[in-house]
């Protein structure tokens, strides 16, 4: 995805840090348009159903860092599911959006978003965002500020409700996820993971028998 205007040559570019972030949702509730608004500062209300995977990328410095943010925009329809595994692969960050004005789109958070994420995502352990979009649409709300606050809430997701349109939050939105990515980051250097295999040792043959041993001991 590039904008109509300008072409930009990342690879000539330095950075400290390379972050994926992923917009995820129901097809409809305004991805492209939230991710367009905020990489070029464009809208429109003709935007095309995205194919796939579409994405763009954004500078910005935090703490003295020069950080590209790589944004994929992805498909909302059931039948581009399969490419799950490459939208979370290396994810710092996965942002679900919903529409105010269609409460479907809120219910499939937790019906389909949020399963699919901890079947996918789960390893990467990404910061999560909650997006209530379309907030200019306000007079045609089906969805409570309220509603959208209390499942960010369940799932330990930051929250906030926002406008492509008239461009209410984008910016914010950005910010607050940078912010919480470099948050998390620092605390995962001071306190790494550890590692979990799915291969493991079973235990040599004289070390079954001593611990069925032990284990009939322990019924009697």
């Amino acid at each position: 995805m590039e904008p109509p205007d300008r072409k930009v040559d990342y690879m000539n570019k330095s950075y400290d840090l390379v972050w994926k972030i992923v917009l995820i949702g129901n097809s409809g509730v305004g991805k492209t348009n939230f991710l367009t608004r905020y990489a070029w500062d464009q809208f429109t209300l003709e935007s095309r159903t995205t194919i796939g995977i579409d994405f763009a990328c954004r500078d910005v410095v935090h703490n003295d860092k020069k950080i590209k943010l790589q944004i994929w925009d992805t498909a909302g329809q059931e039948n581009f599911r399969v490419l799950a595994h490459l939208y979370y692969s290396r994810a710092v960050a996965v942002v679900i959006l919903y529409d105010i004005t269609k409460h479907l789109t809120f219910q499939d958070v937790t019906k389909c978003w949020m399963k699919e994420l901890d079947e996918h995502a789960k390893l990467e352990n990404p910061v999560l965002m909650l997006i209530g979009h379309k907030s200019d649409l306000r007079h045609l709300r089906s969805v409570s500020r309220e509603e959208g606050e209390n499942l960010a809430a369940k799932f330990d997701m930051i929250f906030m409700e926002a406008s492509a349109q008239d461009k209410t939050n984008v910016e914010e939105a950005f910010e607050s996820l940078v912010a919480a990515i470099s948050k998390k980051q620092q605390f995962l250097s001071l306190h790494p993971q550890p590692v979990d295999t799915s291969f493991k040792l079973g235990p040599l043959p004289n070390e079954e028998t001593q611990s069925k041993k032990k284990k009939k001991k322990a019924c009697c």
